[in-house]
């Protein structure tokens, strides 16, 4: 995957990580959400940063609790049929999404869990025979900013390997 590809990617993850997580904020209150900012990566790296309206707990049980991770991962126009996590360092974790019809998995361990700090994962796209391709590495910081109700979350991807 391009770094241009990879961004889009990520910034279309986080934009509807950011709809659901206002979704549940709005069941309470109405919500006020902050616009993206996305630092320049460096070569095979991505780095973005979001500030979300939300307690950084609820942000970081989004990415870990199965039934919520599954409301938001993807770009625009995929859809998360299953998601299966041993939420523990050393545990596995499988997603299955829809696209245009067709089925992607993406796979991988969980490095480290600092909850609701931090969060260090690989994963990788799978090909048809479940067999996985390149191991990239995830890396979630949730960070406490301005007021108790709002996080920061600063996400990286590293991409190891070369690019098909």
């Amino acid at each position: 995957m391009s770094g241009s590809i990879s961004r889009r990617f990520w910034e279309q993850k986080f934009d509807r990580l950011e709809d659901y997580l206002r979704e549940l904020k709005n069941k309470e209150t109405k919500m006020d959400a902050r616009n993206a900012t996305a630092a320049e990566p460096a070569e095979r790296v991505l780095v973005i940063e979001r500030i979300f309206d939300a307690p950084r707990s609820l942000v970081f049980k989004a990415w870990t609790e199965p039934e919520r991770l599954m409301r938001w991962w993807g770009p625009n126009g995929v859809t998360t049929v299953s998601c299966k996590m041993d939420l523990r360092a050393g545990g596995a974790w499988r997603i299955s999404m829809r696209c245009r019809g067709n089925e992607e998995r993406q796979q991988g361990v969980f490095r480290e869990i600092v909850e609701p700090e931090r969060l260090v994962f690989t994963y990788a796209f799978e090909d048809p025979t479940g067999k996985p391709g390149h191991e990239n590495s995830g890396d979630g910081d949730f960070r406490r900013v301005r007021r108790q109700d709002e996080a920061n979350l600063e996400a990286s991807h590293v991409r190891y390997g070369r690019d098909p």
